[in-house]
């Protein structure tokens, strides 16, 4: 076992103090594992568990009940970290955005499944504060029960519930899913703001998120099409002129060549920048939009990472039965470990 064993255990305590004694002993030991044996193959978490004494049988079989666990309280787990995070937001660099909470959403691909993140930035670190893992095959996500959720009046307390896998028709359904569980947990007292790259730049997606009022920071592809005036036709958004090292604040502009959201357009070039960054909005202020995506932009060594091998070392692949139940592993990475048939 991992020598950080006693330090993940307590920090593990910290973060679910609802949890039973034997449920946070597991989930610390599987923790353990995971730092010493960086595989999401059962089989080889198993080989680090204690007591080295017992067949490896029987240890891939204590790793099955615990991640089958109908009892297991993930959304205790989901709100804690949450406010855990909340004063990173104090690192924004101005009095006037400490009230924001820059929230990234990012997918990572591993095929023939995908990870959904949801990241508050730390530095040059994204923490995790929700995910959910998926076959693209069957798209049946791991999450929370609506119903299990906290009244968005009262979001202190929640039914407890672990996580069910849950057909959805479409990769966009997932995303929703997960941005409303979110901002269910979100505090009042903080501004949320969605923060995304272009794979999520789509007009369904803008119309529902204005729809609930909920803010966001999306960078476009430079020949997606917007309406600059409603009287003009609509021209690709690298039509609109820049030079390397200039700003540009469109507000009220479309979005779509036929879906036409109103939204608002920020163009920044940086200077030795082979392009610039096209990023639709639906705040109103050009320097909290930019500083948004700043952070984004800052939060790269979390995505190499999860592109490139914390998620998958190896190649090691996931289990195949797509009951995948997510855990937050640390304050820097995070997977999804596979929920696999019973041994036999």
């Amino acid at each position: 076992m991992s020598p950080a064993y006693t330090v993940i255990l307590s920090f593990v305590q910290s973060l679910t103090p609802t949890w039973r004694k034997s449920q946070q002993v597991n989930f610390a030991r599987l923790l353990a594992a995971f730092i010493e044996r960086p595989s999401l193959v059962l089989s080889d978490l198993a080989r680090a568990l204690p007591p080295k004494e017992q067949h490896l049988h029987g240890r891939l079989k204590r790793i099955f009940r615990f991640l089958s666990n109908p009892r297991l309280d993930e959304l205790a787990l989901v709100g804690r970290w949450l406010k855990l995070v909340y004063h990173f937001g104090s690192d924004l660099p101005d009095d006037a955005y400490r009230l924001y909470l820059p929230i990234l959403l990012d997918t990572t691909y591993f095929e023939p499944f995908a990870a959904l993140i949801a990241t508050v930035p730390c530095g040059s670190r994204g923490l995790p504060i929700a995910l959910t893992t998926y076959d693209r095959t069957d798209l049946a996500p791991c999450l929370p029960p609506e119903e299990s959720w906290p009244p968005a009046s009262y979001r202190q307390t929640h039914t407890p519930a672990a996580s069910t896998v849950t057909p959805f028709l479409s990769q966009n359904h997932i995303e929703h899913k997960l941005i409303d569980l979110v901002w269910r947990l979100l505090s009042p007292a903080l501004h949320g703001v969605l923060v995304a790259d272009r794979g999520f730049a789509r007009a369904a997606l803008f119309t529902r998120l204005k729809s609930q009022q909920r803010d966001f920071v999306v960078r476009i592809d430079a020949d997606t099409h917007v309406w600059l005036t409603s009287e003009q036709p609509s021209q690709p958004v690298a039509t609109a002129a820049l030079n390397s090292g200039e700003r540009r604040w469109l507000p009220n502009v479309y979005y779509g060549k036929q879906d036409r959201v109103p939204i608002n357009l920020l163009i920044v070039w940086d200077a030795g920048q082979a392009e610039p960054w096209y990023l639709v909005t639906s705040l109103a202020d050009a320097a909290v939009t930019e500083t948004m995506y700043r952070w984004r932009m800052r939060t790269e060594c979390t995505h190499r990472d999860e592109k490139s091998g914390v998620l998958l070392r190896e190649g090691a692949p996931l289990a195949p039965n797509p009951e995948r139940r997510p855990v937050a592993l640390s304050p820097y990475w995070s997977s999804g470990l596979g929920r696999p048939s019973h041994p036999s």
